[in-house]
């Protein structure tokens, strides 16, 4: 009886420690599932407020997107219209160009016929007006015109480089006072650049020299049909060019002899001494002829005249996956008179930059379509922004030439100059150009140099 008492104490006591622990689990368990409840509540609080975020961002994002299209369209339309304006503004100072040479060339008509239309009495009485007074000053004009072209242009294979020619055909002109061509020069100058297939300049040329310059070394002697040099060729048709207006050397009768050769001369007196093309050759008298202007005062028969052309290979890179790599071609040309006592009487300068650009597989891309010299871009070549003195490229090169005329080429050459970077390494130090030229002239007296070696 005592030990069945006993037992049933001890199955009382497990029972009450297993309640026990049962109701403090229980508890814990509870408390437990509160917490995470209350956790779960405060993350999708914190979910919630972020996709308020997120929409507001989103909201945000296209609205500044809306707004660049905007000034993306704002800044398309405003650049169109710098566009029309520059074209416009260029129309008009063709336009007054001619006006001014019209009206030269009225005055010169009239002060001609003025002698001539005097009453007898009036020419009789030689003290009051000297002849040399009423008679206006002979003036030759003088014009440089630049044609560059695109050609021999191929992709690069394993075996065979790439290539891309840029030709640059270049014409110095004198006309006489009555339109009448005195004296012309052309010369070309051809720079063949060169890429691999994986888009890396090879090859580039190191000597840089005009057809003029080649001579015999050119090539075209055996090639001739009538066994004559490019130099022997374009110097018959200059002077055959010499007398004739620029309205009949444009007019001249042509002929295509073959794919390569689509402007010949069909002129019976040209037939033994030019068969080249002469398509650019006209093109760039025809823009000499724009661009002459009047400025060779009391022309002499001892002035000379020359054309010196300077090229050089600048900003060369290699292709990579982003970005196309490039070598770009800069050719500086001078035409130049040159009076009996070897001073300058005109000079004139012009650049022609040309970027020839390639991919990484070694294919020309983007090649220049409208490839205009510095002096065609006028405004727009845009230096007058970056210019510590607020001048143009135009402007400062004009002013060059001014300070050149009346000096020798020797004075020229001889002129001090400085280091202003590594860009600029040959900036005039001279007073007098202080306040008007501040580009580096290293290129325009080398083309100097060689204009005056040629003049002739």
């Amino acid at each position: 009886m005592k030990k069945g008492l006993t037992l049933t104490v001890v199955l009382l006591i497990i029972a009450a420690v297993v309640a026990v622990v049962g109701f403090v689990q229980k508890a814990d368990v509870e408390k437990k599932l509160t917490a995470a409840q209350e956790l779960q509540k405060t993350a999708e609080a914190a979910k919630t407020a972020a996709e308020a975020q997120v929409g507001e961002l989103e909201t945000a994002k296209a609205a500044a997107e809306a707004q660049v299209g905007e000034l993306e369209t704002a800044k398309a339309a405003l650049e169109a219209q710098v566009g029309e304006l520059e074209t416009a503004k260029a129309a008009l100072e063709a336009q007054v160009g001619e006006l001014e040479a019209a009206k030269a060339e009225l005055e010169a008509k009239v002060n001609e016929a003025t002698p001539a239309e005097a009453e007898p009495e009036e020419a009789a009485a030689p003290a009051e007006t000297e002849p040399e007074e009423a008679v206006a000053v002979a003036q030759d004009k003088y014009g440089l015109g630049m044609v560059t072209s695109i050609g021999s242009v191929a992709d690069a294979t394993a075996e065979k480089a790439g290539a891309a020619q840029v030709n640059t055909t270049v014409c110095s002109l004198v006309l006489d006072a009555e339109g009448k061509i005195k004296s012309v020069t052309w010369d070309v100058q051809q720079t063949k650049i060169q890429f691999s297939a994986e888009g890396k300049p090879v090859d580039l040329p190191e000597q840089l020299l005009t057809k003029l310059e080649k001579g015999e070394a050119y090539g075209m002697r055996k090639a001739s049909a009538i066994g004559k040099e490019w130099f022997e060729q374009i110097a018959a048709f200059a002077e055959y060019a010499v007398g004739k207006t620029v309205e009949e050397m444009l007019a001249m009768p042509v002929y295509e002899r073959d794919a390569s050769h689509t402007k010949v001369p069909d002129v019976e007196e040209l037939k033994a001494s030019v068969t080249v093309t002469v398509g650019d050759y006209l093109a760039a008298l025809e823009k000499a002829a724009s661009n002459a202007k009047a400025g060779l005062e009391a022309p002499a028969a001892e002035d000379k005249y020359g054309l010196g052309m300077v090229t050089s290979i600048g900003s060369v890179a290699d292709a990579t996956a982003e970005k196309a790599g490039a070598a770009q071609v800069n050719t500086t040309v001078c035409s130049l008179v040159l009076d009996a006592e070897g001073k300058i009487k005109s000079v004139t300068w012009d650049v022609q930059q040309t970027k020839i650009q390639f991919s990484a597989e070694g294919k020309p891309v983007d090649l220049p379509e409208q490839l205009l010299t510095k002096l065609e871009k006028g405004e727009a070549y845009g230096m007058r922004k970056a210019s510590a003195i607020g001048k143009e490229w135009f402007e400062q090169i004009a002013a060059f030439a001014e300070y050149a005329v009346g000096k020798t080429v020797e004075e020229m050459l001889a002129m001090p100059v400085y280091e202003r970077d590594a860009s600029h390494t040959k900036v005039p130090d001279v007073e007098e150009l202080k306040a008007s030229v501040t580009v580096t002239v290293g290129d325009y007296l080398a083309a100097l140099e060689k204009a005056a070696n040629s003049a002739k």
